[in-house]
């Protein structure tokens, strides 16, 4: 049951980034460029909040930014990239 669900997050996950790079608009590319270095840099700091027993990424309020501000393909770009770092083991 578990490798049907993962294998089919990942064809979900092929196919919005293939939709993305089809529709693909003119990039904003200062914003995007900054929200990538942004949203990178700050994917390893966490963020404890009052009365929760977890923590928070700091890039997530970047992510949301390019959500509402950037296309789809470099929404994808932003969070991948944060993801990838956030997931570096540390030193």
């Amino acid at each position: 049951m578990a490798p049907a669900f993962i294998g089919l997050m990942g064809i979900s996950a092929l196919a919005i980034f293939t939709e993305g790079i089809l529709k693909m608009a003119s990039p904003h590319y200062i914003e995007f460029l900054t929200l990538l270095l942004l949203g990178a840099l700050t994917s390893r700091l966490k963020l404890k909040l009052p009365g929760v027993t977890g923590n928070m990424s700091v890039s997530l309020p970047f992510i949301f930014i390019a959500m509402t501000r950037l296309g789809l393909l470099e929404v994808l770009v932003v969070a991948g990239a944060s993801i990838f770092i956030h997931r570096l083991p540390k030193r």
